[in-house]
């Protein structure tokens, strides 16, 4: 199996939020990440997006397996937002007007039809160090090449999601 793993940052989430909104580069980011009673917004399907587009930018190959790893450094982790993950892979692009920087609906989601047919599944991982927990969820591509895709034999005992059976 070919694995990538990715690994997007809060930095660039923060960084995001504040340049949609025309105020150049934040203050925030020379603070802390965590800060207590720090409140933000956050924009899960734009990290799943973007981390699905920079890995189909590597060469991934048709005839084995492939996944991509998402263990992100987010303010609050992707394994807690299942359903904007679920949203980013699966959403269909919405009638009307919609800017794809800023709204979701402004684009199809990574796994809605082929154009990102070489990757079989994204898996969000989240480790809790505290305790030595982590979390993992697996969301398969319904329109992947047959090659790709992730085998139902692996990862069993672990959350696995598909266009059909949605656990968000």
């Amino acid at each position: 199996m070919f694995v990538e793993v990715k690994s997007p940052g809060w930095e660039a989430e923060v960084a995001q939020f504040t340049r949609n909104r025309g105020r150049g580069k934040p203050l925030r980011l020379a603070q802390p990440k965590h800060i207590e009673g720090d409140g933000g917004a956050t924009v899960p399907w734009w990290n799943v997006r973007g981390a699905v587009r920079k890995a189909y930018e590597k060469v991934l190959p048709d005839t084995i397996p492939t996944l991509l790893v998402i263990h992100d450094d987010l303010i609050r982790p992707l394994h807690g937002w299942l359903y904007w993950v679920g949203i980013a892979l699966y959403c269909p692009r919405g009638r009307g007007q919609h800017d794809p920087k800023s709204d979701y609906l402004g684009e199809d989601g990574c796994f809605v039809g082929s154009a990102f047919e070489r990757l079989g599944a994204v898996g969000i991982l989240n480790v809790e160090y505290a305790g030595a927990r982590y979390h993992f969820t697996l969301f398969d591509n319904p329109h992947c090449v047959e090659a790709v895709a992730v085998p139902s034999t692996v990862f069993l005992g672990y959350q696995r999601a598909s266009e059909k059976r949605r656990p968000w």
